[in-house]
């Protein structure tokens, strides 16, 4: 574990390096409580369900690979009982930290990113999830390592995202 990229209410993301692999990856660590072990293993087991199905979305086909962090999958945390670790694709910053450090988007660059992100939301729809926390702060700057210079903003962060019922618009307000 290298850093802290964020913590939400539902857990800490630390930026890690994996020396198998020889790469970074974003690891968003649960510790669990006991007065809410219920919600707690109910909320993980959604979020975990969520992104597999992300998943198959970004493996279907490799323009797809731009839309979503790729997903390695839940593991326990062994040097931590209850507790649990979510192991994804690192990026660079956050939208948010990209536009906090003065950037300032073409109208080119921002017709750009809210397409794309607008492809996203619909991918999801079709495969029946709600994200539910479109901000700034959710969108991560990931390089192409193979193509030099080449960016993508890609989703992140399931937690509060829920399954649709099919053939409807409608999210439950307690789902």
């Amino acid at each position: 574990m290298l850093e802290k990229f964020g913590e939400g209410g539902f857990g800490i993301v630390l930026k890690a390096y994996d020396k198998l692999k020889n790469e970074f990856l974003a690891i968003k660590y649960f510790k669990q409580f006991p007065q809410n072990a219920n919600d707690f293993n109910e909320r993980i087991m959604l979020e975990n369900e969520l992104l597999h199905k992300v998943e198959e979305i970004r493996l279907e086909r490799l323009e797809h690979n731009d839309y979503f962090l790729k997903y390695e999958g839940a593991f326990n945390n062994l040097k931590e009982e209850g507790s649990l670790l979510l192991k994804m694709e690192s990026g660079c910053a956050t939208l948010d930290d990209v536009i906090t450090a003065g950037k300032v988007f073409s109208p080119f660059e921002t017709l750009y990113v809210l397409r794309k992100l607008t492809i996203a939301f619909v991918l999801l729809k079709k495969k029946g999830i709600a994200y539910r926390d479109g901000k700034t702060q959710n969108i991560i700057l990931v390089e192409d390592h193979t193509k030099e210079g080449n960016f993508f903003y890609k989703i992140s962060d399931f937690g509060i995202g829920c399954h649709l019922q099919p053939n409807s618009t409608m999210i439950p307000i307690n789902s």
